[in-house]
């Protein structure tokens, strides 16, 4: 009888531990992927509508974010670089993701597009690429780890 109990705490075990490390189903990261593009498209919103609070608010507390020169840390220094890009009134940053992907374990991601810096609504002032990495944060939600952007003159 104690070797049935053992056999069975046994099974048991590698039946949790194996669910533990069971990998997504293919529908499952597609989902995931198309939940991603649409949290950059939210984020491309929130900072249009509330500048650089709503850039900052995507960050991860301890991001990192690539201007075309330099490194900024944290969120907070991150949001005060922002503030200067987003100026009432003045120009509007503006991005569209193009592809974005998801890792088996659906914590991590990227996403990648154009971005253009306008005058107006139509007046191109410049443009360029950008990386954005995304992890997932305590809560669940999708947050900006690492943002990479440059210019691109070849899209102006």
């Amino acid at each position: 009888m104690k070797d049935v109990i053992v056999q069975r705490v046994f099974l048991a075990l590698m039946v949790v531990l194996g669910a533990c490390n069971a990998v997504p189903s293919q529908e499952a990261i597609e989902a995931e992927r198309l939940a991603l593009l649409d949290v950059d498209r939210e984020f491309a919103r929130e900072s249009a509508a509330n500048g650089a609070q709503g850039w900052a608010s995507f960050f991860l507390e301890d991001a990192i974010m690539f201007p075309n020169e330099g490194m900024v840390r944290g969120r907070d220094d991150i949001r005060d670089v922002m503030e200067q890009v987003f100026v009432p009134g003045g120009p509007l940053l503006t991005w569209q993701p193009e592809a974005a992907q998801v890792s088996a374990g659906l914590d991590l991601g990227y996403t990648i597009g154009k971005w253009q810096f306008m005058a107006g609504t139509d007046s191109v002032i410049s443009s360029g690429n950008y990386l954005t990495v995304w992890s997932k944060d305590d809560d669940g939600s999708w947050k900006v780890a690492i943002d990479i952007g440059n210019d691109d003159p070849s899209n102006d």
